[in-house]
């Protein structure tokens, strides 16, 4: 009796599972449910533009035929999924397989925005001059074909919303003007535990992470321009992570303290699933302009909320 009963509750949780997924979908479509669900869907962000939304939904139908069942039922589950509430910055990486990994591991816990500072010969000199080394011109050549396997190691990420920064102070100010709290992970004086941190702190609030060079870590630029240091502790004989590997402890913390949760409003979702559709199907512009949609739809992963005006980030 008892095993008929676990069978029972758990056929009756993937049913309402999979009645939440439709729910979603039709939602997603712009095909509400019924009005309460709709309007609550939209109460969701006051700032929600009707047109807007319209265009975009119409625009995921055009391609929804395109793509199955299954895999549309995935990208919806997926962007319901999502947060903005923290973002994941990486400041000059110079390790495309690093770089790759990390992207894998923040998609993986539901990160949506990374932003990254790439690396530059000028950098490079300069990390190799505070290990009191001259890097000379034939040694950049190699980090020259890394760069543009870097390139292609973040071009080939295509879950996530990109932007690239000149420098740390831009990348400051853009994230500032939003609303974000810029927190570095650092092993310089003054950097406290992150569980200390973020333990302490509001789970609304947005937060920004930033991580270092593999070799130095931040630089003396971005220590100055961000709001808080963070490290986590280690009890071994090493001092440091792998960046990957740092990257995955962290949102591995900020996700057992409750950071990570969905945030995402109806039409960011929305956006979201279309700018996947587009990614996904070939020929997507096509089929929107025969559907006359292709002008009214950005060509642009969706931003994060901004709270101000501000200067836009490269994508």
């Amino acid at each position: 009796k008892r095993l008929t009963l676990a069978a029972h509750s758990a056929s009756s949780s993937s049913s309402s599972a999979e009645e939440l997924l439709l729910r979603q979908q039709r939602l997603i479509l712009g095909e509400g449910v019924d009005s309460v669900a709709t309007e609550r869907a939209w109460d969701e962000d006051t700032t929600e533009d009707a047109a807007a939304a319209a265009k975009v939904a119409a625009g995921i139908r055009a391609l929804r035929p395109f793509c199955s069942g299954q895999r549309f039922a995935h990208l919806v589950s997926v962007a319901a999924q999502r947060t903005s509430r923290v973002r994941l910055c990486y400041e000059r990486p110079s390790n495309p397989n690093n770089a790759w990994a990390c992207l894998r591991t923040v998609d993986a816990f539901g990160v949506q925005h990374v932003d990254v500072i790439p690396d530059s010969d000028g950098a490079a000199r300069e990390r190799a001059a505070q290990r009191g080394v001259e890097l000379s011109s034939a040694a950049t050549a190699p980090r020259a074909v890394r760069r543009a396997q870097m390139k292609t190691a973040m071009g080939t990420q295509k879950w996530l919303s990109l932007r690239r920064f000149r420098d740390a102070a831009s990348l400051c100010d853009d994230l500032k003007s939003r609303g974000y709290v810029v927190v570095a992970t650092d092993l310089a004086p003054g950097a406290v535990p992150l569980a200390d941190y973020f333990g302490a702190s509001p789970p609304k609030q947005k937060v920004a992470v930033v991580f270092g060079n593999e070799e130095v870590g931040i630089s003396d630029a971005m220590r100055a321009c961000v709001d808080a240091r963070v490290y986590v502790p280690l009890r071994g004989f090493a001092d440091s992570l792998n960046l990957s590997v740092s990257t995955g402890v962290v949102v591995g913390q900020l996700s057992a303290m409750g950071w990570l949760e969905p945030d995402l409003s109806l039409l960011e979702q929305q956006k979201l699933v279309l700018w996947w559709l587009r990614r996904s199907i070939k020929a997507a512009d096509a089929i929107l302009k025969r559907a006359d949609l292709h002008g009214h739809l950005s060509d642009h992963p969706p931003p994060p909320p901004s709270r101000t005006p501000h200067p836009a980030g490269e994508s």
